[in-house]
């Protein structure tokens, strides 16, 4: 956490380790696998101890802020609807994600949020995200 508050993860690694620490100690499942390339794709991706799915991507919480980003992969908002299926369609056929993550989206109940780490107290904040059906599936321009 020290390394954390002082700036230091640069890539997200530590301030992603220190959120799935504190889902272990919650009591949800880590679903290993989400990534391609060098750190790219989802965040986390939980099964909470009643079933629900959530998808969160974890921020360091700088100046009361946290920010997805509005042109990820595919040019899609992050978190979206076309950004997960994006993100789906670029990792290894055999990611243990895929089916969780398909599974909650085909039945409409995957949780969206952001979990951001604040640098100065290290206090951890969940945020639910709300995409309006217009902004889920928005075509790119």
């Amino acid at each position: 956490m020290d390394k954390i508050k002082q700036g230091l993860d640069k890539d997200g690694k530590l301030t992603e380790q220190v959120v799935n620490a504190w889902a272990k100690e919650m009591g949800w499942r880590v679903i290993p696998g989400g990534k391609y390339g060098s750190n790219n794709g989802f965040d986390h991706v939980f099964v909470t101890p009643t079933g629900q799915v959530v998808l969160a991507d974890s921020k360091q919480i700088v100046k009361n802020a946290m920010h997805l980003i509005p042109s990820a992969a595919g040019g899609h908002m992050q978190m979206s609807d076309n950004w997960i299926q994006t993100v789906i369609g670029r990792l290894p056929k055999n990611d243990p994600t895929i089916p969780v993550l398909e599974k909650a989206m085909g039945n409409q109940t995957l949780h969206r949020t952001v979990m951001g780490i604040d640098r100065n107290t290290g206090k951890i904040t969940i945020t639910p995200l709300y995409f309006p059906p217009a902004q889920i599936n928005k075509p790119k321009r």
